[in-house]
């Protein structure tokens, strides 16, 4: 079942995942690529970030769009890019990642079961979205994000 951003201008728990929960962020290389996105994301394409977490095989955000834009497009767009910058990364011969070719052959795996027109799936569809509408909800979500970073 794929859940979809029923409010495109609120406020928004959203996780994405690794595809069969991998994990993938173990190298501070492939960290950066995430957060270096994050960070454009919000600068160039109007994500309002107010707190997130990065774990190994998946990125929870509390976040919402700025007026003139959707959050479903922001996030769509971050999801493509990274993760063709991961795929170069990992493609590259001097890449320090000891399960490149694991990790390859599964993302090439997981593209060929989707059944969509890719070589390579790196996160699984669908964000999870969670609609963040009272002061006691949000509270909660950002209390996990706080503990995740600091456990």
């Amino acid at each position: 079942m794929r859940c979809k951003i029923l409010d495109q201008k609120g406020l928004n728990y959203i996780t994405i995942t690794v595809v069969d929960w991998i994990d993938l962020f173990t190298r501070k290389a492939l960290v950066d690529i995430v957060t270096t996105n994050l960070a454009y994301c919000r600068n160039k394409k109007g994500l309002r970030i107010f707190g997130y977490v990065l774990m190994s095989s998946h990125l929870h955000l509390i976040v919402r769009a700025a007026a003139e834009q959707e959050l479903s497009t922001i996030i769509r767009d971050f999801k493509s890019y990274s993760a063709k910058q991961i795929l170069q990364f990992l493609k590259e011969s001097e890449s320090k990642e000891s399960r490149k070719e694991w990790l390859l052959d599964h993302f090439r795996n997981a593209a060929k079961l989707d059944g969509k027109n890719r070589n390579h799936k790196v996160w699984q569809n669908g964000n999870r979205p969670i609609e963040l509408y009272t002061p006691r909800v949000i509270r909660q979500k950002l209390d996990y994000i706080c503990k995740q970073q600091n456990g």
